[in-house]
């Protein structure tokens, strides 16, 4: 608490906006109050940091881009107690934060023909050719693109990239020129 009305002082002659003050100073007091209470910011060694980190990943609440956050926000903070030699070092000199990887789900999910079928005779019931007169209604968007997806095996991106152009409705064919991401 002893330094951070001083940091916080140093940061606004910088320009920094109110709101982004109010952030540091609340990621400040929130990790020493929490994590290192009694603690002289002396004695905080990169080992401390890295289970508050960990506690930080620990808790399901904190995404990734918060935690780096938070950790940025301390690091400055601890940069300029070496500054102002509050500190003889950084425990942020022997530490290292590692981007968490991110677990994806690519599991292929493979439909019966009995279940595509069902499907798209769920949708057909909602298809009518004759609503669209000058306007594409949300209703027939599906069936055509589930078809196409379904029926080519185009992948979302594909299908996301189509434009007008790229439909041959004399030659049935669809040709893939970019895909959106």
């Amino acid at each position: 608490d002893y330094f951070i009305e001083p940091y916080l002082t140093y940061k606004a002659s910088e320009g920094l906006l109110p709101s982004t003050l109010y952030r540091i100073r609340q990621t400040l007091k929130e990790t020493g109050d929490n994590y290192f209470p009694n603690i002289p910011v002396q004695k905080i060694s990169s080992e401390l940091l890295q289970e508050v980190v960990k506690m930080w990943r620990d808790d399901k609440g904190n995404k990734e881009t918060t935690i780096r956050a938070k950790y940025k926000i301390i690091q400055k903070y601890f940069d300029w107690l070496r500054q102002k030699k509050y500190i003889a070092k950084s425990p942020f000199d022997e530490t290292v934060l590692k981007r968490q990887k991110k677990k994806k789900n690519n599991k292929l999910v493979i439909i019966s023909q009995e279940e595509h079928e069902k499907l798209k005779t769920v949708m057909e019931k909602y298809w009518d050719p004759e609503d669209i007169n000058g306007k594409l209604r949300l209703r027939n968007i599906f069936l055509a693109i589930y078809l196409l997806t379904y029926e080519t095996g185009m992948r979302e991106g594909e299908v996301a990239g189509l434009k007008v152009k790229c439909v041959d409705k004399e030659t049935a064919t669809v040709t893939v020129e970019n895909s959106l991401i």
